[in-house]
């Protein structure tokens, strides 16, 4: 069951499991970030009509204990589990 996602702040580990999932925009505009001040991680995807380059969807998005994941503007995510979840 996909987890859905908007406009907040979460943390891996705590308010999202550990494990590689795939993003999915379900409405909206905006963008999603990872981020890792401890381990020099930054990652950004942007969704919707609202930026060029957008993705449709982003496979493998790894989720680990620390990080953070950032959803900004309008933007409705899922996010879906692939395999077996640690």
């Amino acid at each position: 069951m996909p987890i859905q996602c908007n406009k907040v702040f979460y943390k891996g580990g705590v308010h999202l499991p550990q494990g590689t999932y795939t993003l999915t925009c379900k409405s909206g505009s905006g963008q999603v970030e990872l981020t890792d001040s401890k381990n020099n991680i930054w990652v950004q995807y942007n969704f919707g009509d609202d930026y060029d380059n957008t993705e449709e969807e982003v496979s493998d998005f790894e989720v680990f204990p620390g990080c953070y994941v950032i959803v900004e503007d309008t933007l409705e995510l899922h996010m879906t589990a692939v395999g077996k979840m640690p």
